[in-house]
């Protein structure tokens, strides 16, 4: 059965949310959401779609893809969100998160099981006192490359350990050259 992410229910009201920030910085345990049911069909459908897609079900914060995209309005998904009202600051301790039908899970534990997790890679940065966010954004995804690529080197000797013959050889491959 397929987990998806980023969605929740409110434990008092039911009210079904799309989790934009799993925690805040200053309030590790506040998030803020987005109640699916009060946005109009037109950002719901929009909202619903990157929620599902690849790229939204591969990061652990929303907010990431949601500043990359837009609404079919032309106008950007985190601050459309933002200015029109729609994120609302509650406790994590108060959001139910469903990552698969009939399982539940309170934010706080699931950010809790997700910080142990990752206590060993860094954490994206804030950026500097003057410093544009393009120079940190790219800063964060080289740091994740590099993490991405001990990760697969590591993957890569587990496999020739596995399989020896699987490792490349060195040379050109048995006719390759003219003759």
């Amino acid at each position: 059965m397929a987990i998806t992410k980023h969605i929740g229910k409110m434990k008092d009201a039911g009210t079904r949310v799309a989790v934009v920030f799993r925690s805040l910085p200053e309030e590790p345990d506040h998030a803020l959401v987005v109640s699916t049911d009060n946005l109009p069909t037109l950002y719901h459908d929009a909202m619903i779609n990157t929620i599902d897609s690849a790229e939204g079900q591969e990061v652990n914060e929303l907010q990431q893809v949601l500043n990359r995209r837009q609404f079919p309005d032309g106008t950007n998904m985190l601050q459309s969100l933002h200015s029109g009202g729609y994120l609302i600051k509650v406790k994590t301790e108060d959001v139910n998160m469903m990552p698969r039908p009939g399982y539940n899970m309170p934010l706080n534990e699931l950010n809790d099981e997700i910080n142990k997790i990752t206590k060993d890679n860094p954490q994206p940065t804030v950026a500097p006192e003057g410093e544009d966010m393009t120079k940190s954004e790219a800063r964060n995804l080289l740091a994740q490359a590099e993490s991405l690529e001990e990760q697969a080197k590591t993957m890569r000797e587990n496999a020739y350990s596995m399989d020896e013959s699987l490792r490349p050889k060195r040379g050109r491959p048995v006719g390759s050259t003219k003759k």
